[in-house]
């Protein structure tokens, strides 16, 4: 509620300062917009926008904008600088405004992340999992102790926690074919017959379009699915749904079941972090008991160079997830930005109240008018651009810049108001172009 009223301040001010020559309300824009920033990190990315906004649509010299932009911008940015000298003592690195960032960006890494397979392998020193992350070498997890799945029978499973944020799209496996000098493929897309015949799961895991999850509620807990139809898979590439969170990753394991295809089996399992840390767990019936390997990986938000785990900064972490895989993030992007205009509430860790057949259709109706008219009263209202311009700037920041990361309905609260002006003015225009029509 803060965040909201905060914006509607700085949005109020920077209006009043186009049609003033008053240093006194830029000064005070900049310090709502900074009180704002420092509520919500996510209007970082409307400053250079604000420029913008000053320089292509106030109506006065250049010198009077460069100026006012100047202060409005520095304003706001000294009252971020005491939070972030604070951010500095605690964590050792420039933090601006909030921790948080980094998570955010850990969680936009783990979102362009669509596939992670992993090649066994097994000599003298013990057993090897090559990990690939879209299809390029993460890093090689290793248990020198010994090398257990030499001359065994072995089992691919998933172990996935409780919670709804994890969705797996296909599974693919390829095996030594004995007969013939090329590997058996085995491709699993998940569909109601195939995982029936094909794996041995715990009862909360569904299939949801087409992508494999679980229904637990509970979040603490780990459940298993076993590919049972054939063993030991030299090669595991497993492909997440388009929803799977930051979180959804982390919470998902990688398996090897020694022995036969069942819950109380000992083996090994690989679960990747969202900063792209790669671990290796001994199980034991079933279950991660012992870290045996860990090491950040080569396409994680911290790099590895001559054995020394260094973090990237926060520019460099912008860069890595933008240029890694260009094509799979601006799908990504796309994607998350049509989502942000969600008309009812998804992507929870647990069902609710609110997720139930009554309160979608309620969203449906009350959001969806909203968004068609706004839509309407952006276009009707071009030739009030000079006044209507910083709102729409407003609501497209805050879906251009969530999309980065991922977008929930609650993101898009802080801007609804602005959407709600433009549809009532719509309104309004419809309304007396009728009164006209009868008159």
């Amino acid at each position: 509620m803060l965040f909201t009223v905060f914006i509607a301040l700085f949005v109020w001010f920077a209006l009043r300062s186009m049609e003033s020559e008053k240093i006194l309300f830029p000064v005070l824009a900049g310090l709502f917009l900074g009180m704002a920033t420092l509520t919500g990190p996510i209007l970082l990315g409307v400053f250079p926008l604000i420029a913008l906004w000053i320089l292509f649509i106030w109506r006065t010299n250049l010198l009077k904008k460069f100026y006012f932009t100047a202060v409005l911008l520095l304003t706001a940015i000294f009252t971020l600088i005491p939070w972030s000298i604070r951010n500095y003592k605690i964590f050792g690195k420039i933090t601006p405004v909030s921790a948080s960032v980094d998570w955010f960006l850990a969680e936009a890494e783990s979102r362009v992340q669509r596939q992670i397979m992993v090649k066994i392998r097994s000599d003298a020193e013990g057993q090897h999992f090559d990990v690939y992350v879209n299809g390029k070498y993460d890093g090689t997890l290793s248990d020198t102790t010994s090398a257990q799945l030499v001359d065994k029978d072995y089992y691919f499973a998933l172990m996935l926690k409780g919670g709804l944020s994890k969705y797996i799209d296909r599974c693919e496996f390829m095996f030594k074919n004995s007969d013939s000098p090329d590997d058996k493929r085995i491709i699993d897309e998940f569909e109601d017959e195939s995982f029936t015949k094909n794996w041995l799961a715990d009862s909360v895991f569904k299939i949801i379009d087409g992508q494999l999850t679980t229904t637990s509620p509970d979040v603490n807990r780990n459940y298993l699915a076993i590919f049972k139809a054939m063993a030991s898979p030299q090669t595991v590439i497993l492909h997440w749904g388009k929803d799977t969170e930051a979180a959804g990753v982390s919470q998902t394991g990688l398996v090897f079941l020694i022995g036969r295809p069942s819950f109380q089996e000992n083996g090994y399992m690989i679960r990747r972090e969202p900063y792209g840390l790669l671990q290796l767990w001994r199980v034991q019936n079933g279950k991660p008991v012992q870290l045996l390997d860990s090491k950040q990986g080569l396409k994680g938000l911290a790099s590895a160079t001559d054995g020394r785990i260094k973090e990237r900064s926060l520019f460099g972490k912008i860069f890595h997830i933008l240029t890694d895989d260009p094509q799979n993030f601006f799908e990504h992007y796309f994607s998350e930005f049509l989502h942000f205009w969600q008309l009812y509430p998804d992507r929870v860790m647990t069902k609710n109240k609110f997720t139930n057949k009554k309160n979608v259709v309620v969203s449906i109706l009350s959001f969806g008018p909203v968004l068609l008219l706004s839509i309407l009263g952006i276009i009707l209202s071009f030739s009030n651009w000079r006044y209507t311009s910083l709102l729409f700037i407003m609501i497209i920041a805050f879906a251009l810049g969530y999309s980065f990361f991922q977008t929930r309905i609650r993101y898009r609260i802080p801007v609804e108001p602005y959407m709600i002006i433009f549809a009532s003015y719509s309104i309004w225009l419809l309304f007396e172009k009728f009164k006209r029509i009868r008159s």
